[in-house]
Parts: structure tokens; C-alpha cells; sequence
């Protein structure tokens, strides 16, 4: 099995340490900056040059923004599982309810899914 692959905004201690354990980071805007198609797309051309399959694990690390994004990125593939651990009191409350968006011009959180994960921590 391939190596997990991680979203996250982490600090770089976190982040030297999951590389070196071989798991593969994209590191992503924080806050709302990061809830675009752009990131989206961006973050989906990462798993497909990472030849990721629905055998690996997206798991996001951050707040709200990060587990929206993370929760989006996990439809590739037709749905990649997803494990979310969220740093923030916001994105806690997003991960449980499974409020799975990004955002247009015309607002906040104007473009959602279901939610698709495999667990929270």
C-alpha cells in the first residue's frame, strides 16, 4: 500500500517529521484563502501526480478551512478516504457535521458536498 497522503497547514517540525515517515504533505493557504477551485484543483493535480488511489487516505490537518478543503480533495477518485483532525474549535464542528465546502464570488461556503470521511480525531 502507498503512503498516506496529508492537506495540511502544519508547523514545520510536523511536517519535516511526516516526510520523513514518507508520507507525502501539500501544504495549502490557511483560513479562507484556501476554499477556492483553484486550491481545489490544485490540491486534486497533487494526488493525481502522486498516483494516489482510492487505496490511500487524504488526511486533513488544520482548521475549518483545511478540513473543507480536505473533505472536498476527498471526492477524487470517486472518493478517496478521508480522515480529518482538525486544530481548531471551527473545524472541529466542521468535522463532525460534515459541512464540506468552498467558496464562490457569490458567497461563503456556496459550494458543498456530502461528507466522505472515515473518521475524526
Amino acid at each position: 500500500m502507498r503512503g498516506d497522503h496529508l492537506g495540511v497547514s502544519a508547523n514545520p517540525a510536523l511536517v519535516r517529521f511526516l516526510s520523513f515517515q514518507g508520507v507525502h504533505v501539500l501544504e495549502v493557504p490557511e483560513g479562507e484563502s484556501a476554499k477556492t477551485f483553484e486550491t481545489l484543483e490544485w490540491v486534486c493535480e497533487q494526488l493525481a501526480s502522486l498516483n494516489v488511489s482510492r487505496a490511500d487516505v487524504v488526511v486533513g490537518v488544520g482548521g475549518g478551512a483545511i478540513t473543507d478543503l480536505a473533505d472536498c480533495a476527498a471526492v477524487y477518485l470517486r472518493g478517496v478516504r478521508l480522515i480529518q483532525v482538525p486544530t481548531t474549535l471551527v473545524g472541529q464542528v466542521d468535522a463532525s457535521i460534515g459541512e464540506d465546502c468552498v467558496n464562490l464570488e457569490a458567497g461563503k461556503n456556496s459550494w458543498c458536498l456530502p461528507p466522505a470521511r472515515d473518521g475524526s480525531v
